[in-house]
């Protein structure tokens, strides 16, 4: 995919189909609302937890719950200290919780990551811990059965990365700063887009590469869209693949936060797609090539053209 350097206007609105289904597990309660939670998808199962209901009045969640096409299941709670953003991913079969930031002293990371057992329903601590400073708007994804975990900022923006193996613990390399990205994962490729760093907010969709360990510009989109804390999933759709771009801080304060962009990597161009008036955008992902957007009182899935 060739870079494109002149930014591209964002075409007109098209349509979006989008399903309403209530934010209840499958024996009838309710997931409380929470912000600042984790979420990940491993293979058709979308895991969601932690974060908190109110910071002040000290309401922190350690529920973590997984969320198939037939409802709520629970893991068991996670034991660990209180945190906001923290990071859960999956690396083969197996599942890992941690880092994120004290609620009371949010630029102060947490280091340390646990590993979820199954057949026990326990949580154990890995004897790695996180060896960089605490940082906000981290960067992070899993490539070839690796966590990548680093940038973002506390006061100055870090250009360190890390990678992390459960058998080895961790390395480092250094690249290009960035802060607040949306990063997601297309045909085994990791890409991070919008975000910020110590010249202002980023226009450009990057993609990562994994020899050079850099990022390489592949195309730029026009500044109107600037954002931060958006988040993304990846379709496959009649036209090709397509990734979609919610919600985030617009660096305009008169966009509309309820923001739903198209971008089809055939056509390089990035297409304004209609939503409801979501309650908060909490988290989103997709699992049966199903984009899901999980907000305070509903789970709403869209319907794709395949």
């Amino acid at each position: 995919m060739a870079c494109k350097d002149d930014a591209s206007p964002v075409q007109q609105e098209i349509k979006g189909s989008w399903e309403q289904y209530p934010l209840s597990f499958f024996h009838g309660g309710e997931i409380a609302e929470h912000y600042f939670a984790t979420t990940a998808v491993h293979g058709n199962t979308i895991i969601y937890g932690l974060g908190t209901a109110s910071v002040i009045y000290d309401l922190f969640n350690r529920e973590v719950w997984y969320y198939t096409e037939n409802g709520w299941g629970k893991y068991g709670d996670f034991p660990s200290y209180k945190r906001l953003n923290a990071l859960c991913f999956t690396i083969e079969d197996k599942m890992y919780l941690g880092l994120g930031n004290d609620p009371k002293e949010q630029d102060k990371g947490l280091t340390d990551i646990w590993e979820y057992k199954r057949a026990e329903r326990t949580w154990d601590s890995l004897s790695y811990e996180f060896p960089g400073k605490g940082r906000n708007g981290a960067v992070s994804f899993v490539l070839d059965d690796q966590l990548y975990y680093g940038l973002g900022e506390a006061g100055e923006f870090f250009s360190d990365m890390y990678i992390f193996e459960p058998q080895k613990g961790w390395t480092s390399f250094y690249t290009e700063r960035q802060a607040y990205t949306t990063v997601f994962e297309r045909n085994g490729e990791v890409y991070s887009c919008f975000g910020k760093n110590a010249e202002g907010y980023l226009s450009t969709l990057r993609k990562f590469d994994p020899i050079t360990k850099q990022w390489q510009t592949v195309y730029q989109f026009d500044k109107s869209q600037n954002r931060v804390d958006a988040f993304a999933f990846v379709t496959k759709e009649k036209t090709g693949d397509c990734v979609y771009f919610i919600g985030g801080k617009p660096e305009n304060a008169g966009e509309d936060f309820w923001w739903c962009c198209r971008y089809p990597f055939t056509t390089g161009t990035l297409e304004k797609v209609e939503v409801p008036a979501f309650d908060s955008v909490i988290a989103v992902n997709s699992v049966h090539n199903k984009g899901l957007v999980f907000d305070g009182e509903y789970v709403w899935k869209l319907i794709i053209e395949e």
